[in-house]
């Protein structure tokens, strides 16, 4: 199964795995109606590991900087793959 981060998560809250709150975001209009609360990380949707490493995670905290992060995953190639779509995801704390 090939599956998106945010496809696994859809189906690990159907099964009762706890999952971080979220939201897909296709366009940058789609940050106006985030609800999410600020801090949040925007994560390029791609299938290859170390997007990270690589630029296609950012955080921001605010909805301008939301916009410019996500200009930036959406114009990324990582492993030739562009985003279609970008995970929003309320920024948490781990401490493991």
């Amino acid at each position: 199964m090939d599956l998106l981060e945010y496809q696994a998560k859809v189906l690990f809250s159907e099964v009762g795995i706890p999952v971080p709150p979220s939201q897909p975001i296709a366009h940058l209009r789609d940050l106006k109606d985030l609800q999410l609360p600020y801090p949040i990380a925007l994560k390029s949707q791609v299938r290859a590991g170390g997007r990270g490493r690589r630029g296609g995670i950012r955080f921001a905290t605010n909805t301008i900087d939301a916009v410019a992060a996500a200009q930036a995953i959406f114009a990324l190639s990582i492993d030739g793959e562009y985003p279609d779509l970008l995970l929003a995801e309320a920024k948490v704390e781990v401490e493991r």
